[in-house]
Parts: structure tokens; C-alpha cells; sequence
């Protein structure tokens, strides 16, 4: 019944742009399907370019800027909340115990 299929690009791409449409709900799984397989993300990160006209080989500064790095600080303040608030949650839900059955 649940029989598995192989990740494909096209399933990968798929998935990217309801990504989009969905929002911040499917950022958890988002990001672990963009760990898992990097080289679809590759792919699909340099149509994305493409699309908007960017050059997806361009060299990066060495340095990064101040905006860059502020941002990426952001990004790791949330990332910590999250956890944070997931380790919260977890910590007070009550585990239901498995129902016995007298004969």
C-alpha cells in the first residue's frame, strides 16, 4: 500500500513551489528535502535564476556585508526560538497510555 518512489527533479520542483504557496508551515520539511538531496536543489536554484535573469555562478564577496550578516544572525535567532519553543512543547505533552483490555 504505501509503496515508495524515487525523488526526481520534477517531484522536487513540484514540491519547491507549493513550498511557496503553503508558506512558512512547510519550511521544516522544505529544508530537510534540501539536505537530503542537494543536487536537485542545485538544479532547481539555477532555474530560479535564470528565470529572474541572475547569474547563479557569480563569485560571492569574501566579506560579507553588513546587511548579509545581520540577516543571517536573524536567521539564526529564529532558528533557536524554534527549537526552543519545540523543546517547550515537547516537554509537556502527556503521553497517553495504551488502553488494556481485561477478559
Amino acid at each position: 500500500m504505501r509503496k515508495k518512489i524515487e525523488m526526481t527533479q520534477e517531484i522536487f520542483d513540484s514540491i519547491m513551489k507549493k513550498r511557496e504557496i503553503i508558506g512558512e508551515e512547510a519550511e521544516d520539511l522544505s529544508l530537510q528535502l534540501m539536505i537530503k538531496y542537494p543536487d536537485f536543489l542545485e538544479v532547481n536554484a539555477r532555474r530560479i535564476c535564470e528565470e529572474y535573469g541572475i547569474d547563479f555562478d557569480m563569485e560571492l564577496p569574501e566579506e560579507p556585508s553588513e546587511e548579509t550578516q545581520r540577516s543571517y544572525e536573524e536567521f539564526l535567532r529564529r532558528v533557536e526560538e524554534k527549537e526552543r519553543e519545540e523543546k517547550k512543547k515537547n516537554r509537556w505533552k502527556i503521553k497517553k497510555k495504551p488502553k488494556q483490555y481485561v477478559l
